[in-house]
């Protein structure tokens, strides 16, 4: 349902992806999991009339890094900066009309931190973000782009429980 062509695997051969998918008549959603790949995503797309579209929101990992590190593999560990979701901040990369989600948004609980106490903070800060993004969804009227991985039943409880209505997929 969507690509990460602004991770940094894809910043040699951009724009020959980008035209090799045109070529086989196939449209791009763009999709960040943090405040710098979301940016990236709406740059790319603002680069080309039609066919490349972004979504901008904090992926669940990139919000409890710092409790998960241990667990992620190193070359990761370079990559990736732990974030709070700031609202203000990514409202203001919708000012674009190629900004057509909210996303990656959602859960993950796959790399649990030792303790209960930490796991339980990773879960309710994953939880919190989720819910603050999904609001901004609803606000301006966007679909999301769920991830959800070790989490569906918290997923499915946050959607049965919101008193508004969402689309996306997931």
């Amino acid at each position: 349902t969507h690509a990460h062509l602004n991770f940094p695997a894809f910043e040699k051969d951009l724009d020959k992806v980008i035209k090799r998918a045109f070529e086989n008549n196939i449209s791009i959603i763009n999709v960040g999991t943090e405040y710098k790949t979301s940016k990236r995503a709406v740059e790319i797309s603002q680069k080309y009339e039609k066919g490349v579209y972004s979504a901008i929101g904090l992926h669940p990992i990139y919000l409890v890094y710092n409790l998960i590190k241990s667990k992620l593999k190193e070359e990761k560990e370079s990559q990736v900066k732990e974030e709070n979701f700031d609202e203000e901040k990514y409202k203001k990369l919708i000012n674009s009309e190629k900004v057509i989600a909210i996303g990656e948004i959602g859960l993950d609980y796959y790399y649990k931190p030792k303790g209960k106490r930490k796991f339980n903070l990773l879960k309710e800060r994953q939880k919190e973000a989720l819910l603050n993004q999904l609001k901004l969804a609803k606000k301006i009227n966007l679909p999301v782009i769920f991830h959800c991985r070790a989490s569906h039943n918290d997923l499915l409880n946050i959607l049965e429980n919101i008193n508004f209505k969402i689309e996306g997929v997931i």
